[in-house]
């Protein structure tokens, strides 16, 4: 009389995934809605200009800045896409 033996293989040759809790589902909530923060130098990357550049449009076009301390300023990544949207060229 022969013994079968069962073996519990992953699907697909992966581990199954855990279930989150409550609180690494926060976690994970909080930082798909986190909102994300371009400084002058990173704002003149994107646009290919010069950092003053940059700053001088980011003053004319009305933008809000947020502030960290004298020296660093920053300009929410939500208002740089809907000014970009928003302009004409």
């Amino acid at each position: 009389m022969s013994e079968s033996i069962a073996v519990s293989t992953p699907h697909h040759g992966t581990e199954p995934e855990k279930p989150y809790n409550a609180t690494e589902r926060a976690k994970l909530i909080l930082a798909e809605n986190e909102e994300k923060f371009y400084t002058f130098a990173m704002l003149a990357g994107r646009w290919g200009v010069n950092q003053k550049v940059a700053a001088r449009r980011v003053k004319a076009l009305g933008l809000p800045l947020v502030r960290w301390n004298q020296r660093t300023a920053c300009v929410r990544l939500s208002d740089i896409l809907r000014a970009e949207r928003d302009a004409t060229v």
